[in-house]
């Protein structure tokens, strides 16, 4: 390595893996995107074949860079904060992967299983603030078996077809995942309201990921997800990354997330919009690039100050997230 100083190593080697991780899973949705916004038609058989390539990529770099990590006992929540945000990211991006393979097209359970993902995840980082302990999964069943699960169904589907999804065959798989899932989410609610200090505190925390659900749906009865259900699932998936990158940050810096985060308000213009009458293609556009603009605004910005940490750059400007940093150097 060409850096001397531990905590300069150890960005440059997160960020690095961190990268490569997640533009190799963008790439692969990228080229979904590419040949399919309907969330129902056939792709290429390779197109399956080198999305389970990119996971499985993912995950083996994931954990080489975690067992580095722990083995030179370099961890820190710096490092914490990179591979967390990361994670938050591709987990939205394998949502998008069970949608598009089982071609759920313009239906209600395309979001939900969105939901059943990422809301869990959000909740592990919300638990582990509360409680000091990240829980990676429940009897015995976690995150590195959901992966393989992933890559197994994109292997058969580009190996078999995707006429192999049928509402049996999804019943057979889903059900038992769908019902994991609300095992894992009631456990870890009832972990937080047993040990916190304050439960109520706690769920206000909880508030910003609920009203993404609650109005997300919204869309669902919009013309323009009825004709491109992926662009609205992207958008969603932005929305709920940008809200857990704040449950990590606020995790590592032990500071409390505000229950109000006027960013969820966006995905409200269809609402609006029933008074304006606007065209649907306008109203999207308005709301993923009011959504971009404030998570990149945070991911930039998030960085920024990271980096003033080990003096590689200085903000020119304070940011919002500051006091958060301050914390950081202390650890």
């Amino acid at each position: 390595l060409f850096f001397n100083d531990t905590a300069t190593t150890q960005i440059y080697t997160r960020s690095i893996v961190g990268s490569v991780r997640c533009v190799q899973e963008t790439a692969s949705i990228i080229i979904i995107l590419c040949y399919d916004l309907t969330l129902s038609k056939c792709l290429p058989s390779w197109v399956y074949l080198y999305t389970a390539l990119s996971i499985f990529l993912y995950q083996t770099l994931d954990a080489i860079d975690g067992k580095q990590a722990r083995r030179t006992k370099s961890s820190s929540p710096l490092g914490q904060l990179f591979d967390h945000g990361c994670d938050a990211l591709v987990a939205s991006w394998l949502a998008f992967l069970n949608a598009q393979t089982y071609r759920l097209g313009n239906s209600y359970f395309a979001l939900e299983i969105l939901f059943y993902l990422l809301v869990p995840f959000f909740l592990t980082t919300w638990e582990e603030f509360h409680v000091h302990t990240l829980r990676t999964g429940v009897c015995g069943i976690g995150v590195t078996e959901g992966q393989l699960g992933v890559i197994a169904m994109l292997l058969a589907t580009g190996i078999l077809g995707t006429q192999i999804w049928n509402n049996y065959t999804m019943f057979i798989l889903g059900a038992p995942t769908l019902l994991g899932e609300a095992i894992f989410t009631v456990t870890l609610i009832n972990s937080v309201l047993v040990k916190s200090k304050n439960p109520i505190k706690a769920l206000l925390m909880v508030v910003p990921s609920m009203l993404i659900v609650c109005f997300s749906f919204f869309w669902v009865r919009t013309e323009f997800y009825a004709k491109y259900p992926a662009l609205v699932f992207i958008t969603v998936s932005i929305q709920l990354f940008l809200i857990t990158a704040k449950m990590i940050i606020s995790t590592v810096t032990h500071i409390p997330v505000h229950w109000f985060q006027y960013e969820v308000f966006i995905l409200l213009l269809p609402l609006f919009n029933m008074f304006l009458h606007l065209p649907d293609m306008i109203v999207f556009l308005c709301t993923f690039t009011l959504t971009f603009y404030v998570t990149a605004r945070f991911v930039v910005g998030a960085i920024t100050q990271l980096l003033s940490l080990i003096h590689i750059s200085e903000p020119t400007r304070p940011l919002y997230i500051s006091y958060a940093v301050f914390c950081l150097k202390k650890k």
